[in-house]
């Protein structure tokens, strides 16, 4: 056998081996390297406070969580927003199979309708772990119905067809309460206090003067004083058609 045919088949042996290292290697199952923040979460990832008054503070808690393999350090926490504050962690470090309880509380503030934002959890190393915290904020007082509708009325119509209730609820503390007469909007319309409801609500009577509506459709405001500071006034609509 000469030189060169030996070095050929050298070659084609070393070849077939690194195939088979290569096939071998590929099938094998690989151990991924643990990363730093893997198995760590925040609880619940989402929060519904449901309806709440203005000013109105709510207390709720979140849960840290280590299901991974090594310890994770807590860099920072932001709470998402200047309504909500979040009490920052005694221990920084979170090890494996721990838990933790981060109690937080919620302001509403002066603002009325939908509030969401996220509160954020950084670890000094991986993503930031975050939880969605929403409500929707309603005024510290109620009035229901929220408008007067008469539907059709005639000239020569009376009794209990020109004649509407509301009332005027608050479960704020202190409650709050209407000031004065109201005032309304239309000649044809008139609005007093009719004293209080069963349940401690205080009632207001609505009465409409068809011969002094404009034929069609009628449309007025009730406008009450309250004591809420950021609410003062509030407005009722009254609406009605004459036929």
């Amino acid at each position: 056998m000469n030189a060169r045919l030996l070095l050929v088949m050298i070659a084609i042996a070393a070849a077939a081996g690194a195939a088979v290292y290569w096939v071998v290697s590929a099938d094998a199952p690989r151990t991924p390297r643990p990363r730093y923040g893997a198995g760590v979460e925040l609880r619940p990832i989402d929060i519904d406070l449901g309806e709440r008054r203005r000013g109105e503070r709510i207390d709720f808690e979140l849960s840290l969580v280590n299901n991974g393999e090594r310890p994770v350090r807590i860099a920072s926490i932001d709470p998402g927003c200047d309504c909500t504050v979040v009490e920052q962690p005694s221990e920084s470090v979170l090890r494996p199979g721990q838990s933790m309880t981060l109690a937080a509380a919620l302001n509403t503030g002066n603002g009325l309708g939908p509030l969401r934002h996220a509160v954020a959890v950084y670890l000094e190393q991986g993503h930031p772990l975050r939880t969605y915290v929403a409500c929707v904020v309603i005024g510290a007082f109620d009035v229901l119905p929220g408008e007067v509708d008469f539907g059709e009325v005639r000239a020569d119509s009376r009794g209990e067809a020109l004649e509407r209730r509301f009332t005027f609820v608050s479960d704020a503390t202190p409650p709050i309460e209407v000031v004065g007469p109201p005032v309304c909007g239309a000649a044809w319309l008139t609005c007093a206090a009719a004293g209080v409801s069963p349940g401690g609500e205080a009632e207001f009577v609505v009465r409409i003067d068809p011969v002094r509506m404009e034929p069609g459709p009628n449309f007025s405001e009730i406008h009450l004083a309250t004591t809420d500071e950021t609410e003062p006034q509030y407005v009722v609509t009254v609406r009605g058609t004459r036929r």
